[in-house]
């Protein structure tokens, strides 16, 4: 008999423990008031809490004033983020739901409904960091097209910034990244104009490890 996690919208799990992706995003957000706990108020609290503050501290370092959240929910994460680091925010995610919650709750945030997965994304704008926060798992098989994007959406020099946690056992999609090793090769191989800068994980405890990883747009070749 097959069980569901996350509400039953976003994975599916059989017998065998073995994961398959559904992805009703837009479906999840109505039926859940906190989907993932975003708001840092259950059992999650602490690890998102110190992750957010990893990527709050990145953020001083570049002084950036133009910030895009992909993949931003309901918004917690950016009002996180916005009060260590002041600059104009702009969040996106799949689904509709989701940004009209975002903008309920905190109005001095733009948000709109925007497929990163798209290939060949065409927008003009252009921010000085560009954010994947706990994203990774929802956008595996299109990583090759968001990381496009992404690096697209940078300005030059600008710094892509990738957050997220990795399970001790991962059940689902290590063909295409296998732990925190594996995103350090994937993002590592980075080609042409831009290079991964920085890269760790961070481990105390939690039920799973914080990976972070910078890249930096227009930049020389190499890794440190």
């Amino acid at each position: 008999m097959t069980h569901n996690v996350s509400k039953d919208f976003i994975f599916t799990e059989d017998e065998s423990g073995k994961m398959k992706f559904v992805g009703n995003f837009d479906e999840y957000y109505q039926s859940e008031k906190d989907p993932w706990d975003q708001s840092a108020q259950g059992e999650s609290a602490e690890y998102y809490i110190q992750s957010r503050d990893r990527v709050a501290a990145w953020l001083n370092k570049t002084n950036a004033n133009n910030i895009l959240e992909i993949g931003c929910g309901l918004g917690y994460a950016s009002e996180h983020f916005a009060n260590i680091h002041s600059a104009k925010y702009v969040g996106w995610d799949i689904s509709e739901s989701a940004i009209l919650k975002a903008q309920e709750l905190f109005p001095n945030f733009n948000f709109a409904m925007r497929d990163i997965t798209t290939p060949n994304l065409k927008i003009e704008d252009k921010y000085d960091v560009v954010i994947l926060n706990q994203l990774l798992w929802y956008i595996l098989p299109q990583l090759d097209d968001v990381l496009k994007n992404c690096l697209n959406l940078l300005e030059n020099n600008g710094k892509l910034i990738i957050s997220n946690a990795f399970a001790r056992e991962q059940r689902f999609g290590n063909e295409y990244i296998d732990g925190f090793a594996g995103a350090y090769q994937y993002f590592g191989s980075v080609r042409g104009y831009a290079k991964l800068t920085h890269a760790e994980f961070n481990d105390e405890g939690f039920r799973n490890q914080d990976g972070l990883f910078i890249i930096e747009n227009n930049a020389c070749s190499g890794t440190d």
